[in-house]
């Protein structure tokens, strides 16, 4: 029995329009405080965004997201989706954000659906690597795109003139990316071991280090303690901020190595950069408590677990004298980030987009028939096309 909501839930354009109206007021407070943020550089002036952000959450202490509630917006997040539009020159567009593929904006390390992955609305999917493919297609038919680590379709935001004139300045330069929150999460950890073991063990071999603050702990005690040490402390700027990423990038090149105490994607990303990563947590080992967890398909027999992919990392990143594991680091590279093949041309990223645009306007957003939209438009494409060959690998 159709009911006036499981109409309006019925097709995307509609939903999107009622989601976005029932969010206005908190979308509206966090655009307007994600603009004010975007404006100050948290690499220069990390003080200032440091203030602001620990404003803006005391304002918004409430809400459990501090993020825009609308179809598609996880694809905004860290500036991804930004950076995939300007790389095809596919003019960026904050307000549209349904007529692209749902990007995955992290690595979640586990073989295991999401919720992502049975959302209607979620019409196509992003992924960096293709560990989570038989996942994604168990829980539905959906096309997957496999697009390689999302740091290679970013610019620096430094220009060269600047950064050259930064890394004489600097020298030999280690980045460090310790582990990070969000709301209502913790991260538990012996931070004053953390810092002293790493200034013992790995920093000595580096003239500058440079710390790379989440904006969700701008105000932790630790980075207090790494200024204590000496470090210049930054970050790459609020979640929402649509040059997050090519910030990331800018100090990645300005790095000579990377080191971190947690699973993240910046493993992957100064891989491909082709900076040195050394995981390093000494025995202040990280405990990080979240509102939702892994905890049950961690349980589930056969699979790995979290874990079990932490112990791997602290053995093939380690930095024990006389080990190398430039195979195994390959192979966890290419595992979770798609490695160099998986990396498209600015043509294919158009041609994805395009895609999910026809799907979109042949189903007229018709999210029962998605399915059956995808096939249609696999027969009309020319089978010499790169839409073909693109849809084709993705429903594979």
């Amino acid at each position: 029995m159709f009911t006036p909501f499981s109409l309006i839930r019925s097709n995307i354009y509609s939903a999107n329009t009622a989601i976005s109206i029932i969010n206005f007021r908190h979308n509206r407070s966090i655009i307007t405080a994600s603009s004010q943020l975007e404006k100050i550089d948290p690499i220069s002036d990390f003080e200032l965004f440091k203030k602001e952000v620990i404003t803006f959450k005391k304002k918004l202490a409430r809400e459990s997201w501090l993020g825009v509630n609308q179809i598609g917006g996880d694809s905004a997040l860290y500036g991804h989706l930004n950076a995939l539009q300007e790389y095809s020159n596919i003019y960026p567009n904050r307000k549209h954000y349904l007529y692209f593929p749902y990007m995955e904006h992290g690595i979640s390390w586990l073989n295991e659906p999401l919720s992502a992955d049975s959302n209607p609305y979620n019409h196509n999917i992003v992924s960096q690597g293709g560990y989570r493919h038989s996942a994604i297609r168990n829980a539905r038919t959906i096309p997957h795109y496999i697009v390689g680590p999302y740091i290679h379709y970013a610019n620096s935001l430094l220009p060269e003139y600047i950064t050259s004139s930064l890394k004489a300045k600097l020298g030999k330069t280690l980045l460090v990316i310790p582990a990070h929150t969000y709301e209502d999460s913790k991260a538990e950890y012996g931070r004053i071991q953390y810092v002293e073991g790493l200034f013992k063990t790995v920093a000595p071999a580096f003239n500058s280090v440079i710390v790379s603050a989440y904006w969700n702990d701008v105000d932790d005690e630790i980075f207090d303690l790494f200024k204590s040490f000496g470090a210049y402390v930054v970050s790459s700027g609020f979640r929402n901020d649509p040059h997050f990423i090519s910030r990331l990038k800018s100090l990645l090149i300005l790095s000579d190595a990377v080191t971190g105490n947690a699973l993240g994607t910046h493993i992957g990303y100064s891989l491909y950069m082709k900076k040195p990563y050394i995981h390093f947590d000494g025995s202040a080992r990280v405990s990080i408590t979240e509102p939702f967890s892994y905890v049950e398909i961690d349980q589930k027999e056969g699979v790995k677990t979290r874990t079990e992919i932490l112990d791997k990392v602290r053995t093939i990143f380690s930095i024990t004298p006389g080990i190398k594991n430039d195979n195994m680091q390959h192979s966890f590279y290419k595992t979770y980030w798609g490695g160099t093949k998986a990396i498209k041309t600015p043509e294919e990223i158009a041609a994805i987009f395009a895609i999910c645009k026809d799907m979109l306007e042949q189903s007229r957003g018709r999210i029962s028939t998605f399915e059956k939209t995808y096939g249609e438009l696999l027969s009309e494409y020319p089978e010499n096309s790169l839409k073909h060959k693109l849809l084709s690998e993705a429903l594979q």
